[in-house]
């Protein structure tokens, strides 16, 4: 089970994976506490995310940490952790004191054990949390790391994910030329579905920066179709806003 999820999220089939982790919670429930378990529910998070059941995820990544908390598996704290601070970013804000713990003691878990995704993933999580307060330097640092240990490992999967991380946070600085940059390179890099896209969207979002405003909105447009397609309701959201900005 454990795997067939993680394969699902890779491609962010967000309404399939959360139909087969719900379809199968009674017997998962039976089988008890597991790292394997804590793996499901982080998957499942995040598919709950993509399509902005923020307080469902936010209850899942809490039972996940309690599970990991349980076992002392550092491995399944690492993927619990970054679940709950991913939660706090969108509906409740961590203090500066709670995150620096936080994202502390999960990078020093995600180092514990070799796991490619979860070495990515808790930088990024951090990466998306700085940004969303505004701390540019700090969000920067942790998208270079990302894109710098992709390239060193020559993983496109995880270069693509710091790409276009990087591009939404030139979009933040207000760097347009830069996000276009990132975003143009991301598209031709990205080897998973939502990295492809979301380069894509921060392209036309640089587009539009950039006083190409027709072209940037026509991306956005049809990405929007793609987004409704895929039920990717946060990416949904995050495009018809940029939409209805460029049309003032």
């Amino acid at each position: 089970m454990e795997r067939f999820t993680y394969l699902l999220n890779l491609n962010t089939r967000s309404t399939e994976l959360c139909a087969v982790v719900e379809k199968y919670a009674t017997r998962m429930e039976q089988i008890g506490d597991s790292t394997d378990l804590v793996l499901v529910l982080h998957h499942y998070g995040f598919a709950l995310i993509t399509r902005s059941m923020f307080r469902e995820a936010r209850v899942t990544g809490d039972r996940a940490f309690a599970i990991a908390d349980r076992l002392g598996d550092h491995r399944a704290r690492a993927y619990a952790r970054a679940s709950r601070i991913l939660c706090s970013t969108i509906l409740a804000p961590m203090s500066p004191e709670e995150l620096e713990r936080e994202g502390q003691l999960g990078l020093e878990e995600a180092k514990q054990k070799p796991d490619g995704y979860i070495e990515n993933w808790m930088p990024w999580v951090l990466c998306w949390d700085f940004m969303h307060r505004f701390e540019i330097n700090r969000a920067k640092s942790f998208a270079h790391n990302i894109v710098q240990n992709a390239r060193e490992r020559s993983d496109p999967r995880a270069l693509g994910l710091g790409l276009w991380s990087l591009g939404w946070i030139d979009i933040l600085d207000e760097q347009f030329a830069d996000a276009l940059a990132h975003g143009e390179e991301g598209e031709k890099i990205a080897v998973l579905p939502l990295d492809r896209l979301v380069s894509t969207q921060v392209k036309g979002i640089g587009l539009i920066g950039l006083g190409q405003v027709d072209d940037g909105s026509r991306i956005l447009t049809e990405l929007r179709e793609q987004f409704i397609k895929n039920d990717w309701r946060y990416n949904f959201y995050g495009t018809d806003l940029i939409l209805a900005l460029a049309s003032i």
